[in-house]
């Protein structure tokens, strides 16, 4: 029976017959596929071709590029090129020409490394946008993975995994992967805003890295001006906060910080680090590229001179709404470049900046500011209420001891009655669509009714609607 990285291999078999995976297919996504925290911080890609596959040496940039850009470990794409061509351990000229073998046409092997790449992320992605009950949770094996041909099963990619690289492959962790809509923001003063603090700086709508899609919108566009041909020399982006830098290419950059988040920055020139070294938070990295070929130094696209910013999180793109860079909190629209000021904005000290407004950077103080629709209890209490109108993404926070939790919502339109109290529940808000284009989402993550939260507890809400008035959710504990 094939089970735990049927996901992974069937991703990459589908990509052979330009089979698109569906986002509500019965196929748990496999966390063995990204490039780990633990990976960057551990994996040095051109020492181990050095030693191991020295004729793959000169294809180790744009490896290292898409390993990054697509967030996909750059051990998976080795031995996904082992199993179908043995370009690691018995070289051909095809192999060398061709190292996934028929899983991709594409013309040359940095082109081959970007299709299996994103085809591989995009598979992944599409998977963590399903509601839960969708993204097959339960111990099962994957629905798609029985059509896995022999050769790609599970146990061949384990043991071929093991014979590269000295250890298996990272295992499924279902909490993490349950989790994964509702992880904690960084620390309000980790992140800074990645340009030079005391400059002001243009910002675009947040998008998916790749730019199409609706989630995670995990990137951020800034920009000082220039156009194709301008000098940008001046145009320095730095580091949002201290860490260790990856050199994945001439023209990306990721910064691992501390428990677990690093940040990319992409279509640069002039990089300044090296991979391993230390930086600190407001450190030049690089500048951003003035011309498209330099901008584009591994393929991809863009409209014009500027840096392409994105937030992970133990290795997956991670959704910004409510992070924090200098203060600014992020609130994400309804898709990738929204730009309508009733749906994506950065708000600081009571103020909404919307697209067409310039960031002054004031850098981080390192004193923590509020986070708007977050209400924290200080102490034990056996009834706390707080109320909130939102339109996404609220987060209340119990304190150790809290009990038994009560929500209800009320709305301008169809949102419905309050739950019932003591048993919160989808049914009891009657979160249902407006009409069949447009969208609300809810979710409650609460303790057991009756019992103490052993630690802080959740209740979390998501409320979208693509046009129309927003849903105003009312909770109480």
């Amino acid at each position: 029976m094939k089970s735990l990285y049927g996901a992974l291999l069937i991703a990459t078999v589908a990509l052979s017959a330009a089979a698109p995976v569906q986002a509500g297919a019965q196929a748990t996504p496999e966390p063995a596929l990204l490039y780990s925290y633990a990976e960057m911080r551990s994996f040095d890609l051109p020492a181990y071709l050095a030693r191991r596959a020295p004729q793959l040496l000169p294809h180790a940039e744009a490896i290292s590029h898409w390993a990054g850009y697509s967030s996909i470990s750059p051990k998976v794409l080795l031995t996904l090129m082992e199993m179908h061509s043995a370009a690691l351990s018995r070289p051909t000229p095809y192999a060398l020409a061709h190292p996934f073998g028929p899983l991709s046409q594409a013309p040359d092997v940095a082109a081959q490394v970007e299709e299996i790449a994103n085809r591989l992320a995009t598979a992944y992605y599409a998977q963590l946008d399903a509601p839960a009950a969708e993204r097959g949770l339960a111990a099962t094996p994957h629905a798609l993975a029985e059509v896995l041909p022999p050769a790609t099963d599970d146990a061949a990619f384990a043991a071929t995994y093991a014979r590269l690289f000295g250890q298996q492959p990272p295992r499924l962790n279902q909490k993490r992967l349950a989790d994964y809509r509702i992880q904690d923001v960084p620390p309000a003063t980790l992140l800074q805003l990645p340009f030079p603090v005391g400059q002001a700086w243009g910002f675009g709508g947040a998008h998916t890295n790749t730019g199409s899609g609706r989630f995670p919108l995990s990137s951020m566009d800034f920009h000082d001006g220039g156009y194709w041909g301008s000098d940008t020399s001046n145009k320095w982006v730095v580091s949002a906060a201290d860490g260790r830098a990856i050199r994945h290419s001439s023209c990306s950059v990721e910064v691992v910080h501390a428990s677990g988040w690093s940040t990319t920055y992409y279509h640069l020139s002039n990089v300044q680090i090296q991979t391993n070294q230390t930086v600190r938070k407001n450190q030049r990295l690089a500048n951003y590229a003035n011309n498209i070929n330099q901008a584009l130094c591994n393929g991809g696209h863009s409209t014009g001179p500027h840096q392409h910013f994105s937030l992970k999180r133990n290795g997956a793109y991670q959704h910004l709404n409510g992070v924090q860079l200098s203060g600014y909190q992020i609130r994400t629209g309804r898709d990738s470049y929204d730009t309508d000021c009733s749906y994506f904005w950065l708000s600081r000290n009571g103020q909404r900046y919307c697209v067409g407004y310039r960031l002054n950077n004031p850098g981080v103080s390192g004193r923590a500011t509020a986070v708007d629709g977050v209400s924290r209890s200080e102490a034990p209490s056996a009834r706390l209420s707080w109320r909130a109108d939102i339109t996404s993404d609220y987060r209340a926070v119990l304190s150790r001891g809290a009990m038994t939790l009560n929500m209800g919502f009320s709305a301008d339109d169809d949102e419905g009655a309050p739950a019932s109290r003591g048993t919160p529940g989808l049914d009891d808000g009657r979160c249902q669509p407006f009409d069949a284009s447009r969208r609300e989402l809810c979710r409650y993550v609460r303790p057991a009714l009756g019992q103490p939260a052993a630690e802080e507890a959740f209740a979390v809400t998501d409320a979208e609607v693509r046009d129309g008035p927003h849903p105003q959710p009312r909770v109480a504990f």
